[in-house]
């Protein structure tokens, strides 16, 4: 059983400007006191070949953390766009957001990324401009669909693990079953693909939720 369950992770600004910085509110509940430190991670996915081009954005500990109901708001640089492979700068990535507690990742809650120019006329270009024109690019988080991965962790030493099963976040964070626009990606970063799809409050495709208005 979690001591740690995230109940709330709210994304500010889902479409942003790419070089604008990451901005989440996390509400969670500690069952109980932990005397350590639960570090957090924000890992940018450059690259659905290559995990070296994947980019920590930044990291923080929050502890001792008490019993009952935390919150707390976790800002992450944006990625460093010369880190990515210039061919995968555009379209369709992941951002994770991960949690450990005693160096042992208890949660993964990844979102889609949809990364392409803010006018008609650079997104048409085939080619794309080359180099890239950094400050025309835009990004837009599907932040109402996250996918969720928990794993089973030893809290205390006394405790063992038992193993490792991938759910769903609340309802308010569900996913969209429907949605597997780059399976190998999904399967690269451990994100689930095969957990029961929550029911779709809002009739969108998937292409559309991704779409940069």
């Amino acid at each position: 059983m979690s001591v740690i369950n995230v109940s709330s992770v709210k994304l500010e600004h889902a479409a942003a400007p790419f070089t604008e910085p990451f901005t989440f509110d996390i509400t969670f509940e500690a069952l109980r006191a932990l005397d350590d430190d639960v570090e957090w991670k924000v890992i940018y996915v450059g690259s659905t070949e290559d995990l070296q081009h994947d980019q920590e954005l930044d990291s923080c500990s929050v502890g001792p953390i008490p019993a009952g109901v935390n919150n707390f708001v976790f800002e992450a640089a944006a990625p460093t766009p010369g880190s990515i492979p210039k061919d995968e700068l555009l379209g369709l990535t992941v951002v994770i957001l991960s949690a450990s507690y005693a160096n042992q990742e208890f949660v993964r809650i990844g979102y889609y990324v949809n990364v392409e120019y803010d006018n008609e006329e650079l997104q048409a270009q085939d080619p794309p401009p080359d180099p890239h024109v950094i400050e025309r690019l835009q990004r837009r988080v599907l932040a109402e669909k996250p996918r969720v991965t928990r794993y089973n962790i030893k809290w205390d030493i006394e405790e063992e693990p038992t193993s490792a099963k991938t759910t769903l976040l609340d309802a308010s964070l569900a996913t969209n079953g429907e949605q597997n626009p780059q399976t190998a990606l999904t399967a690269q970063q451990g994100l689930d693909d095969t957990a029961e799809p929550a029911e779709v409050t809002k009739a969108e495709t998937a292409s559309q939720a991704v779409a940069v208005a």
